[in-house]
């Protein structure tokens, strides 16, 4: 029904399918103070690719219980090529 990332125990999210978007590869540097967040708590010294855009904004649950509020985020994972495949075949069976 979504995707559940998570960053160890240091932040979590669950999107489902239904919120989703946009998901594309991304790899420009974010504004600090702009819409689109970081998913990984160490901000851009993880890097990113990947750019997930959210229909309605959602919270993010960090460490110690911190809600961070989210439209858009970038996250780095090792085959993005393959994640974006793979949640597009996903979205497709649902409809």
């Amino acid at each position: 029904n979504g995707i559940h990332l998570k960053y160890s125990i240091l932040n979590e999210v669950f999107i489902h399918y239904d919120n989703l978007k946009n998901i594309d590869f991304y790899t420009k540097e974010i504004d600090k103070n702009g819409t689109i967040k970081h998913f990984s708590p160490f901000g851009k010294l993880t890097g990113n690719n990947i750019k997930i855009e959210l229909k309605n904004e959602q919270t993010t649950i960090g460490f110690y219980g911190i809600k961070q509020k989210i439209n858009s985020i970038v996250l780095y994972v090792d085959n993005p090529t393959e994640f974006i495949k793979q949640i597009e075949y996903n979205v497709k069976l649902r409809y």
